[in-house]
């Protein structure tokens, strides 16, 4: 308990303040069919979620399994057929617009707002026996209807099928669709708001092209490791990072930027500790972080620094994981902090002589690309499931801690943009 109060206290310094006219509001998703069970095996189970914010709507997706209680163990759970419903609320106030589905797919699903306020639902269908494998891309309005559907081809990994890359402009504009093969990566870059094919190209297997971590409507972000990898992982070491329009050549980006993956892929938590704000402009966090000033940085892509936002004094124990969110606009972005309680999340209970762990807090300062000052801070709570930002103008923060939704409108103070 004094952990949390200590950390709630030194949250006042940066607040966020609501927008004059409106408020932030939060819903209880428990009581939208948010399903929660145990399993035979005695474990504990939840539904997933992902979540799409735009400035009328905030969307979010719940998968449940049909019958969380039938399930024997993880395995059996994960290969049954899971239910997905897409709710919609009003972004102003809360109020539940309207629910759709459900869906049958897996456990695994991906929702992402587009340019014109539609959105992008992609189910997975690796297990279910009357479906072929593969993944299924919506594209709906904003008040749920379907306007196009795309079956996406399956990659091939090691003989088997396995998730194609799929990734989504910050500014809502592009889609990236990357099938891999044993003998090569074929992309596709889709319009969000029609899924035209826009480009289409080709990465031969041994090819020294880099891979692709990340777009913005017009430009790619790759790396290029030791080994080259599709799917990077957290062990790996120092990659160089690279960038190209979507039909021109790569050039490198000369600056230290980590391009290592962290969080959970498709439940709203951007993976990446590098990722782009604009069309031509990039916020990532260095690899050598002994310093806390200046490990955060706002580019160009032809490396010039925009920004370097300051850190302010954080609780003790804290630790930098890196941007999470950015707005559709390109004007803030999020970087996500998270604070280990007290005796490193040791906890024991002296009357029952138990012993459990106390998860993370994270929290995320909330920065303007121009202004080196964070606009807001924000607490998140100890169990951080998804996140998205709306458009600019003020920047709107919609996120989901356990059962709950939270909106939260952030009013920056008027300030001198950086020159920088």
């Amino acid at each position: 308990m004094l952990a949390i109060m200590s950390l709630v206290i030194s949250l006042a310094g940066i607040p966020f303040r609501a927008t004059a006219g409106q408020r932030s509001w939060s819903v209880d998703l428990n009581d939208y069919s948010l399903m929660e069970g145990r399993s035979e095996d005695g474990k504990t189970h939840r539904a997933e979620v992902s979540l799409a914010a735009t400035n009328s709507v905030i969307a979010v997706a719940l998968g449940n399994p049909p019958s969380m209680a039938a399930a024997n163990g993880p395995a059996d759970l994960f290969r049954s057929p899971w239910k997905v419903t897409l709710l919609l609320f009003d972004a102003s106030d809360g109020k539940l617009k309207k629910k759709i589905g459900p869906w049958s797919c897996d456990f695994s699903f991906e929702l992402y707002p587009t340019a014109q306020g539609n959105f992008l639902l992609l189910l997975r269908h690796f297990y279910s026996e009357k479906e072929d494998p593969g993944e299924t891309l919506y594209l709906l309005s904003a008040s749920g209807e379907e306007l196009k559907k795309m079956d996406v081809l399956p990659s091939i990994i090691r003989s088997r099928p396995d998730w194609s890359k799929f990734l989504v402009s910050p500014g809502g504009h592009m889609v990236l669709l990357g099938q891999i093969r044993d003998d090569a990566v074929h992309y596709r870059a889709l319009e969000a708001d029609t899924l035209e094919t826009k480009f289409e190209w080709t990465r031969e297997a041994g090819s020294d092209s880099p891979g692709i971590i990340a777009l913005s409507d017009k430009e790619l972000l790759g790396f290029r490791g030791t080994k080259n990898q599709e799917k990077p992982r957290e062990t790996d070491e120092e990659r160089d990072v690279f960038v190209r329009s979507f039909d021109g050549p790569w050039h490198p980006l000369n600056t230290t930027l980590d391009a290592n993956h962290r969080g959970r892929v498709g439940q709203g938590l951007h993976p990446t500790q590098l990722a782009f704000l604009s069309d031509a402009v990039l916020v990532g966090v260095h690899l050598k972080r002994n310093e806390t000033d200046g490990s955060i940085v706002a580019l160009r892509s032809d490396g010039t620094i925009l920004s370097r936002p300051v850190i302010p004094k954080l609780p003790d124990r804290t630790r930098l994981t890196g941007p999470v969110a950015v707005s559709a606009g390109g004007r803030y972005f999020a970087v996500g902090f998270e604070h280990q309680p007290w005796i490193s999340h040791l906890l024991l209970d002296v009357m029952t002589m138990d012993i459990t762990f106390w998860d993370d807090d994270s929290l995320v300062l909330v920065c303007e690309a121009s202004n080196p000052e964070p606009v807001a801070r924000v607490p998140l709570g100890t169990d951080l499931r998804a996140l998205s930002f709306s458009p600019d103008g003020p920047p709107t923060l919609a996120f989901i801690s356990g059962s709950k939704l939270q909106v939260l409108r952030i009013q920056p103070k008027a300030s001198t943009p950086s020159g920088r």
